[in-house]
């Protein structure tokens, strides 16, 4: 069963932030819910269903972000379950792009280019990060699939995820599954620079969707799709093959753990320029047909 408590979107967030001491200090928000009221929460709501549960999925991007100290933290408030980890990489470039894209979204002030180009950022440490989890929930117990690399018996990410939990059979039809959706350079631009709305208020929320049309007929065009340069991409690589041969060699039995070319020295990349002010204008022109219609 996934329970509906303690989703914050798509995602059991709140139950994530309940155990990141860091993270919930930086809220803004007074309500920073604790991880055990929301697990109690969550048990109520699974004996409430009258349905013969046998699993329960917590699922949250966030847990990834967890010290030493709050896994161990963790462990002891599972005390008691029986505890699998089911944990996705992503390649850490593209993890990175996918990072600042959605700092950039949420208005996060605080994130920088130079924190994902750290050659000791530990949220691209994945033998690290696999470790952390097996120390305290046991050898064998973190299972790892690979983001974008299609599993046997085809299938794409909701399939492996539903796979990984031994879930298949619960997928019926693929319109019941929200999907990831994205802004152009030059929405992001606006929305970050040009608004002082806050991630997750009703006027934040309807402004994003406005953004999300705009970009489905204004996309980015290719030369400004990357937000590193391809030196900062294969940077980020190289600084963490070493973890990435130790996962593969342990847990795939394999030579390299993603597939894919590597960012390449005669790639089309350009810096991006900023938000133009035809462009900025262009995305008012939208926003205002878009609330007069």
């Amino acid at each position: 069963m996934y329970p509906q408590t303690g989703c914050l979107g798509p995602g059991h967030q709140l139950f994530a932030l309940g155990m990141l001491a860091k993270v919930r200090r930086d809220l803004q928000s007074k309500q920073r819910p604790e991880f055990p009221a929301l697990l109690e929460k969550a048990l109520e709501e699974v004996a409430a269903s009258n349905r013969n549960v046998e699993k329960m999925i917590i699922s949250s991007e966030r847990f990834a972000n967890a010290t030493d100290d709050e896994v161990e933290s963790l462990g002891r408030m599972l005390d008691g379950f029986d505890v699998s980890i089911v944990l996705f990489l992503r390649r850490q470039d593209s993890l990175a792009e996918s990072m600042f894209a959605q700092a950039m979204r949420v208005r996060w002030t605080k994130f920088s280019k130079e924190k994902l180009l750290n050659p000791l950022n530990p949220r691209f440490k994945f033998y690290t990060l696999i470790q952390r989890w097996e120390q305290v929930f046991g050898n064998g117990s973190v299972g790892v699939c690979r983001f974008g690399k299609t599993p046997e018996g085809g299938g794409d990410l909701i399939d492996q995820f539903l796979d990984a939990v031994g879930a298949r059979a619960a997928r019926t039809d693929k319109r019941d599954f929200r999907s990831n959706t994205k802004l152009s350079r030059d929405a992001l631009e606006f929305l970050f620079h040009h608004t002082d709305l806050s991630f997750g208020t009703i006027e934040y929320n309807r402004l994003d969707a406005r953004l999300v049309e705009f970009s489905q007929v204004n996309p980015t065009p290719p030369q400004f799709k990357n937000f590193f340069s391809p030196d900062e991409r294969r940077h980020i690589l190289d600084n963490h093959a070493d973890e990435n041969e130790n996962v593969a060699r342990r847990l795939f039995d394999a030579e390299s753990l993603f597939d894919g070319s590597l960012p390449g020295e005669n790639e089309d990349w350009q810096p991006y320029p900023g938000l133009s002010p035809v462009a900025k204008a262009a995305i008012e022109g939208f926003l205002y047909r878009a609330k007069a219609a």
